[in-house]
């Protein structure tokens, strides 16, 4: 390995560690900023969906715009210098201790444009950076660099916020958190401008139009998988996002339990992650995600039966696992019919319809909290409602194709921890298996299935 091609690894992992500090202090808790500004149950709720549609529909541009602009470092740092200071208000919020509703939405939103154009990016330049030979190897471990920083942003939160509690100095606690999650985007942004470069490719960012996107995503297998994530994702939203108010407004839990609630199952996805890739080698992803999507059916209905923290802990365990086999597999079998290079295009539209679904299924949940207020029984109606639409949407996965190339494991970048789910999870394409040679990796277990049975 040449000495260049050993500064960017490096450079990559603290980069990739910055970056993950800054999602478990920074975002995870702005839904709990929301309540401790006394914005109310459905903007808290509300905060953590609408943004994250305004930035997926922004960084729609990022593919044309990173080819007028020539390089990609230049991007992507930008990208993450501006997430840094979107801070800046957020803090002013927290020491001024007030901040309007629009102006946390708008912060949201330039955090969310800034962050998935600079990822999407961010995948093309890595495919280049990482030799093709050591890509699996070195994004696990830098994977498993990057959950331990966004854990120890949460226990950091936590611990923070319940000080700042215990001391009345709860907002105080709130701008020492974001601070924190500043500084550690501004070393991301200074990391990314050490990389290295190589000159742009001219068809590395593909730029798909709408009526392509289109004929990719709605044909056959792809278009049911597609309608299918989509319809699960709007009746999980319908509660999803209101898990942090109810925690927080309604069972009045510390900060130091809502922060264990978050990091169980974000913990409990990582566990269980090599597990469901041997799973799904097995019994295929198509297969595992019908059973995972049942699975989700039961998740809120949880909260109904008990509201202690010893209880919910193990409903997060239980999520936990059904959330890891629903992602991976959706994932795979999303991006496995996807051509190599027009897999960042075609992310950049995903992000956008899935959150969309987030706003719709938000925007359900949030309307029904308003209509009947933020009471104990309509939280469990909430839950109720969201656990039984998650089952109508099963039935579209008879129509999916297994996927062809043998699954694995998948790398993947946390990008927000919910309490519903875990966390948000972005794929990194480049370590993403490729049809040809995953294909040859198949044949070559047949034979040695075929030689054992022999």
């Amino acid at each position: 390995m040449s000495r260049p091609v050993r500064k960017d690894l490096s450079l990559m992992s603290y980069d990739g560690a910055a970056f993950s500090l800054m999602v478990g202090a920074g975002e995870t808790f702005l839904p709990a900023f929301a309540l401790a500004l006394g914005l109310g149950d459905a903007i808290s709720g509300l905060v953590a969906t609408v943004p994250l549609l305004i930035g997926a529909a922004l960084q729609l541009a990022a593919p044309r715009l990173i080819q007028r602009l020539g390089s990609r470092r230049r991007w992507v740092t930008g990208c993450a210098a501006v997430q840094a200071a979107a801070f800046a208000p957020l803090i002013a919020g927290a020491w001024f201790g007030a901040l309007p509703a629009t102006a946390l939405f708008a912060v949201g939103a330039v955090y969310w444009a800034t962050g998935l154009s600079a990822g999407a990016v961010w995948n093309t330049w890595a495919e280049d950076l990482v030799p093709r030979g050591l890509r699996t190897r070195y994004f696990a471990r830098r994977a498993r660099l990057m959950q331990f920083a966004v854990l120890l942003g949460l226990l950091l939160g936590g611990l923070l916020l319940d000080a700042g509690r215990e001391g009345g100095t709860r907002l105080l606690a709130f701008a020492a958190l974001f601070s924190l999650a500043a500084v550690a985007r501004g070393t991301s942004a200074l990391l990314l401008a050490r990389h290295s470069e190589n000159p742009l490719p001219p068809d590395s960012l593909r730029p798909l139009d709408f009526a392509t996107v289109r004929q990719r995503l709605t044909r056959g297998s792809s278009g049911r998988l597609l309608i299918y994530l989509l319809s699960a994702q709007t009746a999980v939203q319908i509660s999803g996002p209101f898990f942090t108010p109810y925690m927080l407004s309604e069972l009045r839990f510390s900060y130091l339990e809502y922060m264990a609630l978050l990091a169980t199952t974000y913990v409990v996805r990582i566990l269980v992650s090599p597990l469901i890739g041997e799973l799904a080698q097995r019994f295929g992803p198509r297969r595992l995600l019908f059973w995972a999507g049942i699975g989700l059916f039961p998740s809120p209905i949880w909260w109904v039966l008990a509201d202690s923290v010893e209880m919910l802990l193990l409903a997060q365990v239980y999520a936990g696992v059904v959330w890891g086999a629903f992602e991976l597999c959706s994932l795979l079998l999303f991006f496995e019919t996807i051509h190599v290079r027009e897999r960042t295009s075609v992310l950049t539209i995903y992000n956008l319809a899935n959150a969309a679904a987030f706003v719709l299924g938000s925007l359900i949940g949030a309307s029904v909290l308003a209509g009947f207020g933020a009471s104990r029984e309509t939280y469990h109606w909430l839950f109720l409602v969201s656990g039984a639409l998650r089952l109508a949407p099963v039935l579209l996965l008879r129509g999916v194709a297994e996927a062809r190339t043998l699954p694995g494991t998948l790398a993947t970048r946390t990008v927000a921890v919910r309490a519903n789910s875990g966390s948000l999870e972005q794929p990194v394409l480049s370590a993403m298996p490729r049809r040809r040679w995953m294909a040859a990796l198949r044949a070559r277990a047949a034979r040695i299935r075929a030689a054992a049975r022999d």
